[in-house]
Protein backbone atom coordinates (compact mmCIF):
# COMPACT_ATOMS: atom_id res chain seq x y z
CA UNK A 1 0.00 0.00 0.00
CA UNK A 2 2.81 2.31 0.50
CA UNK A 3 4.76 1.96 -2.78
CA UNK A 4 1.55 2.88 -4.06
CA UNK A 5 1.33 6.76 -2.55
CA UNK A 6 4.45 6.84 -3.13
CA UNK A 7 4.64 6.38 -6.56
CA UNK A 8 1.42 8.86 -6.66
CA UNK A 9 3.39 11.39 -4.45
CA UNK A 10 6.58 11.05 -6.71
CA UNK A 11 4.87 10.46 -10.49
CA UNK A 12 4.45 14.17 -10.90
CA UNK A 13 7.56 14.89 -10.25
CA UNK A 14 8.91 12.17 -13.14
CA UNK A 15 6.25 13.42 -15.51
CA UNK A 16 7.63 16.44 -15.91
CA UNK A 17 11.00 16.74 -14.86
CA UNK A 18 13.23 18.79 -17.16
CA UNK A 19 10.65 21.30 -17.87
CA UNK A 20 11.67 24.80 -17.21
CA UNK A 21 9.82 27.91 -15.82
CA UNK A 22 9.51 30.08 -18.72
CA UNK A 23 7.78 33.49 -19.04
CA UNK A 24 5.22 35.44 -21.50
CA UNK A 25 7.01 36.91 -24.34
CA UNK A 26 6.85 41.04 -23.37
CA UNK A 27 10.28 42.32 -24.55
CA UNK A 28 9.62 40.77 -27.94
CA UNK A 29 5.86 41.91 -27.83
CA UNK A 30 5.81 45.52 -25.46
CA UNK A 31 2.32 45.95 -26.36
CA UNK A 32 0.67 42.71 -26.80
CA UNK A 33 2.10 39.67 -25.64
CA UNK A 34 1.22 36.78 -27.51
CA UNK A 35 -0.15 33.44 -25.80
CA UNK A 36 2.71 31.61 -23.99
CA UNK A 37 3.32 27.54 -24.63
CA UNK A 38 2.27 25.13 -22.46
CA UNK A 39 5.31 23.87 -21.36
CA UNK A 40 9.17 24.32 -22.71
CA UNK A 41 11.96 21.79 -21.68
CA UNK A 42 15.35 22.37 -22.76
CA UNK A 43 18.32 19.44 -22.63
CA UNK A 44 19.99 19.70 -18.82
CA UNK A 45 18.24 22.03 -17.71
CA UNK A 46 16.02 22.20 -15.00
CA UNK A 47 12.74 24.95 -13.42
CA UNK A 48 15.63 25.88 -11.17
CA UNK A 49 17.74 27.26 -13.99
CA UNK A 50 19.53 26.42 -17.12
CA UNK A 51 23.21 27.06 -17.58
CA UNK A 52 24.50 26.81 -20.82
CA UNK A 53 28.25 26.84 -22.49
CA UNK A 54 28.80 29.50 -25.24
CA UNK A 55 28.49 27.89 -28.36
CA UNK A 56 26.71 24.39 -27.52
CA UNK A 57 24.03 22.66 -29.15
CA UNK A 58 20.82 22.05 -26.61
CA UNK A 59 17.80 20.07 -27.78
CA UNK A 60 14.25 21.83 -26.99
CA UNK A 61 10.48 20.79 -27.34
CA UNK A 62 7.82 22.99 -26.72
CA UNK A 63 3.98 22.21 -26.93
CA UNK A 64 1.76 25.00 -27.88
CA UNK A 65 -1.73 25.01 -29.17
CA UNK A 66 -3.18 27.26 -32.35
CA UNK A 67 -6.42 29.19 -31.74
CA UNK A 68 -6.87 29.63 -35.90
CA UNK A 69 -5.51 27.55 -38.61
CA UNK A 70 -2.10 27.94 -40.21
CA UNK A 71 -0.90 26.15 -43.36
CA UNK A 72 2.86 27.28 -42.90
CA UNK A 73 4.53 27.65 -39.72
CA UNK A 74 8.04 29.81 -39.01
CA UNK A 75 9.90 30.70 -35.57
CA UNK A 76 12.14 33.72 -34.69
CA UNK A 77 14.28 33.48 -31.49
CA UNK A 78 15.55 36.92 -29.78
CA UNK A 79 18.10 37.19 -27.06
CA UNK A 80 18.13 40.16 -24.38
CA UNK A 81 20.29 41.16 -22.10
CA UNK A 82 18.77 43.52 -19.41
CA UNK A 83 15.95 44.15 -21.56
CA UNK A 84 18.09 45.50 -24.86
CA UNK A 85 17.88 42.59 -27.84
CA UNK A 86 21.17 41.99 -28.89
CA UNK A 87 21.68 40.43 -32.79
CA UNK A 88 21.66 36.87 -32.93
CA UNK A 89 21.95 34.81 -35.72
CA UNK A 90 18.94 32.83 -36.71
CA UNK A 91 19.11 29.17 -36.54
CA UNK A 92 18.51 27.52 -40.37
CA UNK A 93 15.37 25.08 -38.06
CA UNK A 94 13.74 28.43 -37.48
CA UNK A 95 12.67 29.03 -41.03
CA UNK A 96 10.45 26.38 -41.69
CA UNK A 97 9.37 24.73 -38.37
CA UNK A 98 6.62 22.94 -39.62
CA UNK A 99 9.40 20.27 -40.33
CA UNK A 100 10.18 20.20 -36.69
CA UNK A 101 6.51 19.73 -35.44
CA UNK A 102 4.87 16.77 -34.34
CA UNK A 103 2.71 15.69 -36.97
CA UNK A 104 3.81 18.41 -39.27
CA UNK A 105 1.44 21.16 -40.78
CA UNK A 106 -1.08 22.21 -41.40
CA UNK A 107 -2.10 22.99 -37.84
CA UNK A 108 -5.95 23.35 -37.56
CA UNK A 109 -7.80 25.96 -34.93
CA UNK A 110 -8.45 23.66 -32.04
CA UNK A 111 -6.20 20.64 -32.92
CA UNK A 112 -4.58 18.66 -29.74
CA UNK A 113 -1.20 20.21 -28.46
CA UNK A 114 1.66 20.22 -31.03
CA UNK A 115 5.05 19.46 -30.13
CA UNK A 116 8.10 21.39 -32.21
CA UNK A 117 11.39 19.90 -31.04
CA UNK A 118 14.55 21.36 -32.44
CA UNK A 119 18.58 21.42 -31.68
CA UNK A 120 19.66 25.17 -30.91
CA UNK A 121 23.23 26.04 -31.52
CA UNK A 122 23.98 29.20 -28.70
CA UNK A 123 26.21 31.47 -29.73
CA UNK A 124 26.98 34.92 -27.83
CA UNK A 125 29.60 37.59 -28.03
CA UNK A 126 29.39 37.69 -23.92
CA UNK A 127 29.45 35.25 -21.60
CA UNK A 128 29.29 34.90 -18.21
CA UNK A 129 25.87 36.45 -18.05
CA UNK A 130 21.88 35.71 -17.38
CA UNK A 131 20.08 36.42 -20.74
CA UNK A 132 16.52 36.42 -21.83
CA UNK A 133 15.73 34.16 -25.00
CA UNK A 134 12.49 34.28 -25.77
CA UNK A 135 10.85 31.83 -29.24
CA UNK A 136 7.91 33.10 -31.27
CA UNK A 137 6.09 30.23 -32.98
CA UNK A 138 4.62 32.05 -36.20
CA UNK A 139 2.62 31.66 -38.99
CA UNK A 140 4.85 31.62 -41.90
CA UNK A 141 2.50 33.76 -44.25
CA UNK A 142 1.20 35.93 -42.02
CA UNK A 143 3.15 36.32 -38.97
CA UNK A 144 0.31 36.07 -36.95
CA UNK A 145 2.45 34.49 -33.14
CA UNK A 146 0.75 31.34 -32.32
CA UNK A 147 2.88 31.41 -29.34
CA UNK A 148 6.01 32.86 -27.92
CA UNK A 149 8.27 31.90 -24.86
CA UNK A 150 11.02 33.03 -22.75
CA UNK A 151 13.42 31.38 -20.82
CA UNK A 152 16.11 33.14 -19.04
CA UNK A 153 19.85 31.37 -19.28
CA UNK A 154 23.41 31.29 -17.86
CA UNK A 155 26.17 31.87 -20.79
CA UNK A 156 28.83 29.59 -19.48
CA UNK A 157 32.66 30.90 -21.53
CA UNK A 158 33.48 27.41 -22.97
Amino acid sequence: MYRFWVLLILFPVFATSGRITHYPCFYSYRSSTPPVPKWVWVEECDASGCAVPNGSTRSLRTGFSATSTHQRVSGKMKTFLLGMEFPMEQPTELANLCDHIQDGCPIFEGSPERIAELSITGMSPISGVTVRVELSVMDADTGHVIACGGVSRLLLSV
